[in-house]
């Protein structure tokens, strides 16, 4: 026992010393047996992939999946797949390209003739072929009768819209004096002297005036579908009733593409105004302005005054047609069908054209009824596979301040909406159109006939 006491240290380190080399070595075997187990489970994991490399499963839209090593046939099917993946996607190509088309263009004979609001205008595109009986005077007058330029009938889409403006001042002055003269008509006279027994007689007081005024507006706008004179669709400079300029191959080309958007519009304001009686009810209730061009994003714009005249709406401001105009064709980048430079800083789509297609802008404003503002746009997008919508601004259409313009849109509220379009046209159908100096501007050569 003493002995114990005396070496009790060296005795309690001894056995901390052989506690931790049990401690150390103890769990050797069982880590041993994990370290094999883990092995054994890479190695068959190993070996299973290596299995699979020998028989690769591909998987195939036509053929479903391949299982096996990869031989020729393999290579080949795979091709195959390949080759008729992108001949889908030409057949889409194609089907757009036809649908961007239509009521555009009418083929006769292998040949594209444009239709200027449905209309086959022949022999003016992409050379004016007099020979064959193309006049571009004929061409002006079919272009201003579109655009209803002559102010004293109503002709082309304002026929097609029945649209019309509201009484100016002076033509509700008139209309008030008529009135007059036609009371004072009906008035005694005396028989001998045919003068007027009551020299007042017919004078209507300004209470009077003012009332025959009001219902001379209601009048109208029960008469008409929608608000709008030849003033609200983009004009071309040298359409002048009566002028002595005849367009060019350029000009009658622009007016072309002007006017596939401009019936593309028309027939939305159409068709969402199908089913109304008079302006009171229709969900488009007046036209401002349509302007296109590289610039129509930043132009100003602003709605066509009241009167069958109007201010029209000219394509100064708008610059060039098409936002590749100047500045030769772009160089695509990326691969396939698909590829397309691509500029933000210009549109915000990134869509400037490619050598598949140009592109161009369009503003639209309106006058609308607030819950028919998409359901508007979706008539846009019926007409054509061309468009999309980059922006719209909307505000509040004071009633009182229009009203006092002559303009009533009934009981619902208005809001003026200013709609940005991209329209988007495929060069499948516009090159064989485009005169020589149209396809320069776009770094198209003269021989080129379409992608």
């Amino acid at each position: 026992m003493n002995y114990i006491k005396s070496h009790m240290f060296p005795l309690i380190c001894g056995l901390v010393v052989v506690l931790s080399l049990g401690a150390l070595y103890w769990p050797i075997s069982t880590m041993q047996a994990a370290l094999k187990t883990d092995l054994e489970n890479e190695l068959n994991l190993s070996a299973k992939k290596a299995r699979d490399m020998a028989k690769p499963k591909v998987k195939l839209y036509t053929y479903g999946e391949l299982t096996g090593p990869i031989v020729d046939a393999t290579v080949r099917a795979k091709q195959e797949e390949q080759d008729w993946m992108k001949g889908q996607a030409d057949e889409i190509a194609k089907a757009a390209s036809q649908a961007n088309r239509h009521l555009r263009v009418e083929e006769k004979n292998g040949r594209l003739i444009p239709l200027l609001g449905g209309v086959p205008e022949d022999h003016y595109l992409p050379k004016i072929n007099k020979e064959a009986g193309a006049d571009p005077f004929d061409f002006k007058t079919h272009y201003e009768e579109l655009l209803g330029i002559n102010p004293t009938k109503v002709t082309g889409w304002l026929k097609t819209l029945n649209a019309g403006m509201p009484y100016t001042q002076q033509e509700a002055q008139a209309e008030v004096d008529t009135y007059q003269a036609q009371r004072a008509a009906q008035a005694p006279r005396d028989p001998r002297t045919r003068q007027l027994l009551d020299p007042t007689a017919g004078t209507l007081s300004k209470a009077e005036a003012d009332r025959y005024r009001r219902s001379l507006l209601v009048q109208r706008a029960q008469a008409l579908r929608v608000y709008a004179n030849s003033g609200v669709f983009q004009r071309r400079a040298w359409a002048n009733p009566g002028g002595s300029t005849a367009p060019s191959e350029r000009e009658i080309f622009e007016a072309f593409i002007d006017c596939c958007i401009m019936q593309n519009l028309v027939g939305a304001v159409a068709a969402i105004n199908k089913d109304s009686a008079s302006v009171e009810t229709s969900p488009v209730k007046r036209i401002g302005s349509m302007v296109i061009g590289a610039a129509a994003a930043g132009a100003a714009v602003s709605a066509s005054g009241t009167g069958t005249g109007g201010t029209s709406v000219t394509s100064a401001g708008a610059g060039p047609l098409f936002l590749g105009q100047g500045q030769g064709t772009p160089k695509d980048t990326g691969t396939g069908a698909a590829k397309s430079t691509l500029d933000y800083a210009r549109s915000l789509t990134g869509r400037v054209g490619s050598e598949r297609y140009d592109v161009t802008h369009v503003r639209l404003l309106v006058y609308v009824d607030p819950s028919y503002l998409n359901e508007f746009i979706k008539e846009i997008y019926k007409q054509n596979n061309s468009y999309t919508v980059l922006n719209v601004r909307v505000e509040s259409a004071d009633p009182f301040s229009e009203a006092s313009e002559g303009y009533l849109y009934g009981k619902t509220p208005v809001i003026k909406a200013d709609i940005l379009l991209e329209a988007v046209f495929y060069r499948f159908w516009t090159v064989p159109l485009m005169p020589d100096v149209v396809r320069n501007d776009l770094g198209i050569p003269a021989t080129k006939t379409g992608v």
